[in-house]
């Protein structure tokens, strides 16, 4: 009799601690914060192919009263589970700035940046500090420190849009302390093309140094001899130009040749102190591709 009674003593002991450690796990974490991201981008792409990315943030009811500003990280992993590929970011509206009520919704262009191939990438993201590491967001009613928002189908079609480079480009370099690689053009460049033989779009993201030019720079981009663009670049930061193309505007000719021509170069060396840099610049460009399907 006395061991029953031990035993349903002991019994409601580890029940009540039970009951305790779920309350918990299914309660606010330390460091969250309430809003439920989610992504839009196509089912599918093509190896090298450039694709937009819509990124939707929801505040819930539970937001600080004075909340931080976070990071977003979005990472793209292998079928093994690997990161292949990442698009971390600010968001263009802080954090710190964001209310319940009020989604916020922006858009990014991506391109894989390494060669290598799969099946498909599983898509996941959160917010992160560089201090203190991820903070939990929601996920269909839990708190998550990192949300599967996508799969994204990936393979190769039967056209390659990677172009060979003509004249008038400097050598690739990093930009920045960050991961992205450019390509600095002169006052003309070119690139050449293999002919899809059907309607294509040209992808051209790319940056203009006009904090030393002073003022806004003219970019031009040509088909051949003929005019498909005319830009105003007012601003440093990145642009990205989706230029489309008729099957007619390619022509009958197998290659295609792409021409961008700017009206101002700077060189560093004469406006920027302490620089040793006597390069002609005109244009970096992160990413020039043709796609077509």
């Amino acid at each position: 009799m006395c061991n029953r009674r031990r035993s349903r003593y002991f019994l409601a002991i580890l029940l009540a601690v039970s009951t305790q450690a779920v309350a918990c796990f299914m309660g606010e974490p330390e460091r969250a914060f309430d809003v439920t991201p989610s992504v839009e981008m196509p089912d599918s792409v093509e190896w090298g192919e450039p694709f937009q990315i819509v990124y939707r943030w929801i505040p819930g009811e539970s937001l600080p009263e004075e909340p931080g500003d976070y990071l977003a990280f979005v990472h793209f992993l292998d079928p093994d589970g690997q990161v292949v590929a990442q698009d971390d970011h600010s968001p263009p509206v802080p954090t710190s700035q964001w209310r319940e009520g009020e989604s916020v919704e922006y858009r990014r262009w991506f391109r894989f940046p390494v060669p290598d191939k799969y099946e498909y990438v599983d898509v996941i993201l959160g917010l992160y500090e560089d201090e203190f590491g991820r903070v939990a967001v929601r996920s269909q009613g839990r708190w998550e420190t990192e949300v599967l928002a996508h799969r994204l189908r990936t393979g190769e079609g039967d056209y390659d849009g990677t172009p060979v480079a003509g004249d008038g480009w400097h050598p690739l370099e990093r930009e920045g302390s960050g991961r992205d690689l450019g390509h600095w053009t002169t006052e003309t460049a070119a690139v050449v093309f293999r002919n899809p033989g059907r309607d294509a779009v040209l992808h051209l993201e790319a940056s203009s140094p006009v904090a030393w030019l002073g003022g806004p720079q003219r970019v031009r981009v040509f088909l051949g001899g003929a005019e498909i663009a005319d830009l105003l670049v007012s601003e440093g930061s990145r642009f990205v130009e989706r230029i489309p193309l008729s099957v007619e505007m390619l022509g009958s000719e197998a290659a295609l040749e792409i021409r961008i021509e700017v009206d101002a170069t700077v060189v560093p060396a004469e406006v920027e102190l302490g620089s040793e840099d006597s390069r002609d610049l005109g244009l970096k460009v992160f990413c020039i591709y043709l796609s077509s399907r």
